[in-house]
């Protein structure tokens, strides 16, 4: 069994390689909705594995990765209002 409490999201941006962490299968599930959703993938038919390595890696522009960022942001307030 993989552990979830900590799955890398591998992003591609500006010529460089972020990890981030997802702390969590939820949060993690989230994440790889909101980039799949943001980058225009789609699987139709397919169950992915959580974590994906094969697919758990995306290429975003400026625009997507201040989204990303965005998103990531308001889910950490929102835990936090939970607490």
């Amino acid at each position: 069994m993989v552990d979830t409490r900590e799955i890398i999201m591998n992003i591609y941006h500006t010529g460089a390689v972020i990890g981030l962490p997802c702390r969590g299968r939820e949060a993690y599930l989230e994440d790889r909705d909101f980039l799949d959703n943001l980058t225009g993938r789609e699987y139709h038919n397919y169950e992915r594995p959580v974590p994906d390595p094969d697919h758990d890696t995306w290429v975003l522009d400026d625009q997507q990765y201040d989204a990303y960022l965005d998103f990531r942001k308001a889910r950490r307030e929102r835990d936090q209002t939970k607490l």
